[in-house]
């Protein structure tokens, strides 16, 4: 009975890894400045290494699907646009736009919450869509 158990388990989970496929970082980023705004005011803020840690960007691709990792998995539409690449999140809650300037990727990571917005401005040394 165990084995019957056990086989339909590995019947039911290798196809769905192997269907999933594997999962490989697009980027990692490093934000070094904040900014946040709503209706009555805007303010930049630079970040500790402790903070950069705490903020870091990371998107990842399965197959030919992009996820948001740091903002809980969410999924992303990729879309090019000359130099600069732009990855949307499908719900509206943000997007990422990646371009490269004198050999670094640069990014501006950018996410509503309501009247109220936060941006990261951040670079990466490497960019692999």
């Amino acid at each position: 009975m165990k084995n019957v158990f056990l086989g339909l388990i590995l019947v039911i989970i290798v196809p769905a890894v192997s269907i999933g496929g594997t999962e490989s970082i697009v980027l990692n980023g490093i934000p070094l400045t904040q900014s946040k705004s709503n209706i009555q005011e805007s303010q930049n803020y630079q970040l500790s290494e402790s903070q950069q840690n705490e903020y870091r960007l990371l998107i990842t691709k399965i197959g030919e699907n992009y996820f948001w990792k740091t903002r809980e998995n969410r999924p992303l539409f990729k879309h090019q646009s000359g130099d600069i690449t732009i990855f949307i999140e499908m719900g509206g809650a943000g997007y990422i736009r990646i371009s490269k300037v004198e050999g670094r990727f640069f990014y501006m990571e950018h996410m509503a919450h309501g009247f109220q917005s936060v941006t990261y401005w951040g670079i990466t040394e490497n960019f692999t869509p």
